[in-house]
Order: C-alpha cells, then sequence, then structure tokens
C-alpha cells in the first residue's frame, strides 16, 4: 500500500512542487501547472454550471470522445430550470444544448454518459432534473438522449413527490448482459418502507424496464444521495455499482451492489466519496475508490485489500492513463495553504504526474473532478475540473514539457 499526502511549495507563478510526506526517501517532482485545454464559462452567475460533469464517449461519430456539463440553476425557463451542454472534444464547441422546460426542474442536476443505449453506433446523454416542479416538491426525472440527433429515448420518472429522483444519474454498464448499457438513476428522498429511505434504481438500456431497485435501511437514510457505476468488481461478467446514502444524524455509508443479483460485495462505513477507477493493480478485477476528507483509498476488487491510499482530499476519481503507462490513474482535490489544488496520481505508484492549481480566483475549484476520456486522441486520458458558478475547465493529460 502507498500512503500519498500532499503539500505545496509555491516556486513560481505556474509552478508547484508535490511533495509526498509519508516518504521523505522519495525525491519529490516538479510539476509544471499549464493552462486548461478548455476553458468554457456558464454565461450566468450562479448556474451552478461545473458541479455536474462527465465524460459522454464519442456522440458526434468523429472518433474524438466528447463531454457533458451540467447547470442546473440556470434560467433558461425560470428560476433553477436548468440546462446541460454537450461539447465536442475534438473542437470545444456545443453539439448539443439541453433546457429545462420550467420552473424549479432543476435539469441537469446531474449529468452522465451512459453508453450508446440505443446500439445505433452514437454515445448517447444522461440527466436528471431532481425536482421536476415547484421548489422541492416534484418527483423528479431522468433523460436519455440520443447521440445522434438529440431526441429523447427515455424519459424515467420518480415514485412520488420529493423523491428527488436523478438527484444522481451515473453511467453503469451493462448490468444484465444483454449488450445494451443500462441506466444508474438515485431517489434519496424516496419514501420506502420509512420516510426518506431512499432509493437506488437501475433501468434496462434496451427496453427500460427495471432492473433493480434497492432501498435504504432505516428512516431518513437518503439512500441515493451518491451513484457511481464502478466495472465488473466481482469478475462474473456484469458491471457492478456503488451507492451511498446520506443518513441524518450519522456517518454516510457506501455499498457495492452486484449488477447480477442486487447482494452487497463490499461495505464501507463513514465514506463520503465513491468512484470507479478501473481495473488498478491490472488482475482482471475492477477496483474500487472510496473513503472521506481525512483518508480515501483505492481497494482491490478481488478481495478488499488496500492499493493507494490517499489524505487531505476533498474530491477524488478515476482519471484513466494520464501518463499512458497501462495503469489507470487517479484524479483529487486538496487544499494547501488555502489554495484549491488538483492533483494526478500514478494508479501504479501513487507518485504525483501532474497538479493544477487555481490561479483564475474560481471558487469552489476542484469540487467536482473526473477522468473524461482521451478527448484528443494523443494517447493520454484527459480529467474535466469543476468549479461551482464560474468557469469550467477541462486539461488535457499531456502537460507541459510532454
Amino acid at each position: 500500500m502507498r500512503i500519498v499526502s500532499t503539500c505545496l511549495v509555491i516556486q513560481s507563478l505556474y509552478t508547484i512542487l508535490a511533495l509526498s510526506e509519508e516518504i521523505p526517501d522519495q525525491s519529490a517532482p516538479a510539476v509544471q501547472v499549464c493552462a486548461p485545454t478548455y476553458f468554457l464559462l456558464g454565461h450566468e452567475h450562479d448556474a451552478s454550471f461545473g458541479t455536474s460533469l462527465s465524460g459522454a464517449d464519442d456522440v458526434n461519430g468523429d472518433g474524438f470522445p466528447d463531454f457533458i456539463i451540467g447547470a442546473s440553476e440556470f434560467k433558461p425557463a425560470g428560476s433553477r430550470s436548468g440546462r446541460a451542454v454537450v461539447f465536442s472534444g475534438a473542437t470545444g464547441d456545443a453539439l448539443y444544448v439541453f433546457r429545462g422546460q420550467f420552473e424549479y426542474q432543476t435539469f441537469g442536476s446531474s449529468v452522465a454518459g451512459p453508453g450508446d443505449v440505443d446500439q445505433d453506433g452514437f454515445a448517447d446523454l444522461l440527466i436528471g432534473a431532481s425536482d421536476n416542479s415547484a421548489p422541492n416538491t416534484g418527483p423528479g426525472k431522468a433523460f436519455v438522449f440520443s447521440g445522434r440527433d438529440g431526441d429523447t429515448l427515455y424519459v424515467f420518472t420518480g415514485e412520488a413527490p420529493l423523491d428527488r429522483f436523478g438527484h444522481q444519474v451515473s453511467w453503469v454498464g451493462d448490468v444484465n448482459m444483454d449488450g445494451h448499457p443500462d441506466i444508474l438513476v438515485g431517489a434519496p428522498g424516496n419514501d420506502g418502507s420509512a420516510t426518506k429511505t431512499g432509493r437506488v434504481y437501475v433501468f434496462s438500456g434496451s427496453d427500460g424496464a427495471t432492473l433493480h431497485a434497492i432501498s435504504g435501511a432505516k428512516e431518513n437514510d437518503h439512500m441515493g444521495y451518491v451513484v457511481a457505476g464502478l466495472g465488473d468488481v466481482d469478475g462474473d461478467g456484469a458491471t457492478d455499482f456503488a451507492i451511498r446514502n446520506r443518513p441524518v444524524g450519522s456517518p454516510n455509508d457506501v455499498y457495492v451492489i452486484s449488477g447480477s443479483d442486487g447482494d452487497t460485495l463490499m461495505f464501507f462505513e463513514d465514506a463520503d466519496f465513491v468512484s470507479k477507477c478501473g481495473d488498478i493493480n491490472s488482475d482482471g478485477y475492477a477496483d474500487v475508490v472510496a473513503g472521506r476528507v481525512d483518508t480515501s483509498r483505492v481497494y482491490s476488487g478481488l478481495d478488499r485489500s488496500i492499493l493507494l491510499e490517499f489524505v487531505n482530499v476533498v474530491a477524488i476519481s478515476g482519471a484513466g492513463d494520464v501518463n499512458a503507462d497501462g495503469i489507470p490513474d487517479i484524479v483529487a482535490t486538496s487544499f494547501n495553504g488555502g489554495v484549491a489544488v488538483v492533483y494526478v496520481f500514478s494508479g501504479l505508484t501513487g507518485d504525483t504526474l501532474v497538479g493544477y492549481r487555481n490561479n483564475l480566483s474560481l471558487r469552489s475549484f476542484g469540487a467536482r473532478v473526473t477522468g473524461i476520456g482521451d478527448f484528443n486522441n494523443d494517447g493520454f486520458a484527459d480529467i474535466g475540473v469543476g468549479a461551482r458558478s464560474r468557469p469550467r475547465w477541462v486539461r488535457s493529460g499531456r502537460w507541459c514539457g510532454r
């Protein structure tokens, strides 16, 4: 297990030094911090542009992965009607703009690239609208749009008012192994066996049927506050997923769920973060990132052993293979001396590969970080970084000096 703790020394305006405090004999590499490849503006104050973002695979069929960003408080049709924008990975141009249709829809509260749901050769889009009515009264909806032409493929609706269905949506892969990617949606306000137990749904990409509906265990559990597709953790051929609650008066818990039968494969107590990260140790099983602000870890999907550990991070996710060594890497945000820095760590060694410093005075810089695929097809995976109510930017995996 490699333990990574980051601190920051400012060498010049655009240069940082990342130090591994736990391994004093390791020489700390200087990392050049460059301008983003794409710097994307929300165009409206307090629209929450960038708080939801995701890679979307190749939406327009040009051979380049694209990406999607939500702005749930944008006002195209009144307060908090929301919108989501799909951007070309090749050019940064907008491919689609999907808008909320009425006030308080919060369209774009969560976004994801589910894959090619209808198997037409174009990756599709998944967008949540967690209120879908007057403030905090609607059941919520989740929409699947065609990447080919922007048409609506599916609309999923919460079971009852206040369900907050669509608060979180995620790629989940092919859960039922029928050749179609499926759809993962959280509804943390759902009343199951008790008030606000919350519920998580997996819907079939081929026909929209419900494959799984998993409820929280107790009153005010708010299960489905976070959902994440993970890949095939247990090696049975079906993709698996993670769900997280937000219980009142107690810590959050993360459950890793089998896609094949809905059983719990792993349980992480007192955890805030969970994300897919790919197969870090190359053993044929998808691994899992889970943890909280003080300590987050990469766990083996095979035996739950700790592969990497990171401390003092406020956001963390799989990054894809940023340095092209054949091993997926990790992206995380840490505050050093009050300055937000987004680091990419090697999945092989835990060493710092690159750091991106908040040089633009962006509010909540790094509140959302994610790998978005190799959008410029240079062989290096790229990352997206969100900053609430301010611009969002995308950075190429190739950093200064490479």
